[in-house]
């Protein structure tokens, strides 16, 4: 089984807005439309309870949604599916 190291401390919250990263151009800000699609993947996957806990705080299982939720950041429809 492949283990996921998680050094840094960083909150669930903050963990999944770094998936909205690759679509902010260089000034890297995130806007009100950047936040609802983080609420809405950390709604989805089930880790809202959890946005302000540190991922290294995490157990294997929940941190595995949070990775999971990262990449679901992209658009409202991929996460809406």
């Amino acid at each position: 089984m492949q283990q996921e190291y998680r050094d840094w401390a960083l909150t669930v919250e903050e963990a999944v807005t770094l998936g909205r990263s690759p679509y902010k151009g260089w000034t890297g800000r995130i806007d009100t439309s950047d936040r609802e699609i983080v609420e809405t993947a950390m709604e989805q996957m089930g880790v809202i309870d959890f946005r302000e806990r540190e991922i290294t705080s995490l157990s294997g299982g929940v941190a595995t949604y949070d990775s999971r939720t990262r990449p679901g950041t992209t658009t409202a429809d991929t996460v809406t599916g």
